[in-house]
């Protein structure tokens, strides 16, 4: 109850502390209104005699105006019509009151709330916003830990209070604003919010997949030699490696009532397009009875087996950058009755038309031994635009997989015994699972659309890590190369 430092006239006490600020000391109500004019979403105690109670700053008269710096807007200098607005953030949930601005030709409310970097639950009349910290942070948490939207939002009750209870659940507006984010965050992140295609192509037009910046992609990072001299696109460095397999995880469960199918990622990021692959499911794989003339397969032995009970997707099917691990943009299926090849071979076709057809390429798949047998005359019924592509294409069977096949396959589809492939051991997509599988939890039960758009987010923040990486392990990975050639040649000079 001793004066505050301000020196006001009565000598105020200095009841309020503030448990956000770093060096935060009491202070009176005046001091601590106008030291957070430019945090209003602190938490705040007030001492009432017995204890300190939390509160917001609201409560104690702060009013947050917008689009004028926190100044008084002219036309509209009365707080009496400033509106409660429930915000979620990183701390908790508050209730702030909020005064838009009223100028002549002013923005409509909602812009106003994102120009103070609030995403408002409505355009019209909004009651409550989230601010870009709270989803940046939820978007963060996600893609590491694969954390559900559920748990967030009720460690973020209890951050607001101890008896969650009595804070308001918004779990159900925010999976809903979130998905809105994840859409901005691509456009964004990729450049088509900017026109990107207008001035590079290294991927289909109009997706936000990030590709494999280290393979092969022609007119943007191969050497003009190429064009001059055809012998350079026999070399590894000109070819591309992709790795496919499918994974049962990722499944997704039948709802009675999906109320949201449409996905806002539909054919832009890695997942295909679900119509057109259900159209093309529904045309070609009628028939499709493919008996092993290798090892007993698990994928070819259990393709009609009950493990899709209970499910309307068993699973999905990507294809991957064998060497670098990055997801190839619309490479990626579901999978309805197992892993049918009529869904890989549309997976493949889609990377297939996404890679110039000057560059040769390498397929890796663990029961390739048995998909390349008939794969020309697949491909004759369903692209056969692609069919020439198939004369350069070299199928093989990862390391790890191919000690399951016959002795013959383990010599033909060796990637130990093909030449200019390198020490490639064509497993790379086995890695991915063990990121992705994380998420399996939440995803099998969100509606279709979320769930697409969660494994597109997934897949392509999983593309950006690799590219990241990439600028290291490569020069990492040259240096040591060099050491080693430089000390060979010393050891060969120095004098016995």
């Amino acid at each position: 109850n001793s004066p505050c430092v301000c020196g006001a006239e009565g000598s105020p006490s200095r009841l309020y502390r503030c448990n956000d600020c770093t060096f935060s000391k009491p202070q009176c109500r005046n001091c601590i209104l106008s030291t957070h004019n430019s945090n209003p979403l602190h938490w705040i105690e007030f001492w009432n005699g017995r204890h300190f109670e939390k509160m917001d700053l609201s409560a104690i008269g702060m009013h947050v105006r917008l689009m004028h710096h926190g100044e008084s807007c002219r036309h509209n200098p009365s707080t009496k019509f400033a509106k409660t607005m429930s915000v979620v953030h990183t701390n908790g949930v508050h209730e702030v009151k909020l005064v838009y601005c009223a100028c002549i030709g002013h923005i409509p409310e909602f812009l106003q709330l994102f120009a103070h970097r609030l995403f408002p639950s409505s355009t019209t009349k909004p009651r409550l916003c989230f601010t870009f910290d709270v989803l940046k942070d939820f978007h963060v948490h996600s893609l590491t830990s694969k954390k559900s939207a559920y748990d967030y939002m009720r460690s973020i009750r209890r951050k607001t209070n101890a008896l969650v209870s009595s804070v308001p659940d918004m779990y159900t507006q925010m999976i809903r604003i979130m998905r809105l984010w994840r859409s901005l965050a691509g456009e964004r992140r990729s450049g088509q919010a900017l026109d990107i295609d207008n001035f590079v192509q290294f991927r289909p037009k109009g997706s936000f997949a990030m590709p494999c910046f280290c393979c092969a992609i022609w007119g943007f990072n191969m050497s003009h030699r190429c064009t001059e001299d055809p012998k350079e696109l026999e070399k590894a460095e000109n070819q591309r490696f992709e790795n496919g397999d499918g994974n049962y995880h990722l499944c997704h469960m039948v709802k009675n009532n999906d109320p949201s199918p449409f996905n806002l990622s539909e054919e832009r990021g890695c997942l295909c397009s679900e119509t057109k692959m259900e159209k093309h499911v529904e045309k070609h794989g009628s028939d499709e009875s493919e008996k092993s003339s290798c090892a007993e397969l698990s994928v070819v032995a259990n393709q009609n087996k009950k493990k899709s009970l209970g499910r309307d997707v068993s699973g999905v099917f990507s294809i991957l950058c064998a060497r670098h691990g990055v997801v190839e943009p619309n490479g990626t299926v579901d999978l309805q009755k197992g892993e049918r090849y009529v869904n890989v071979d549309y997976a493949l076709a889609r990377v297939l038309e996404g890679i110039d057809p000057r560059i040769k390429l390498v397929f890796s798949y663990d029961v390739g031994c048995q998909y390349c047998i008939n794969i020309v005359e697949r491909f004759t019924n369903t692209a056969p635009h692609l069919v020439p592509r198939l004369q350069d294409l070299r199928v093989l069977v990862g390391k790890m997989h191919l000690q399951g096949h016959i002795e013959s396959c383990q010599y033909r589809f060796s990637w130990n015994y093909t030449d200019g492939v390198g020490r490639t051991d064509g497993e790379e997509v086995e890695r991915f699972w063990a990121e992705a599988n994380q998420a399996a939890g939440s995803t099998k039960q969100m509606n279709k659309g979320h769930r697409r758009e969660v494994l597109d987010d997934i897949m392509n923040d999983w593309n950006f890590l690799k590219n990241e990486a990439a600028r290291k392990s490569l020069l990492s990975g040259a240096s040591n190369i060099m050491f080693l050639i430089a000390s060979t040649q010393i050891r060969r000079t120095r004098p016995v």
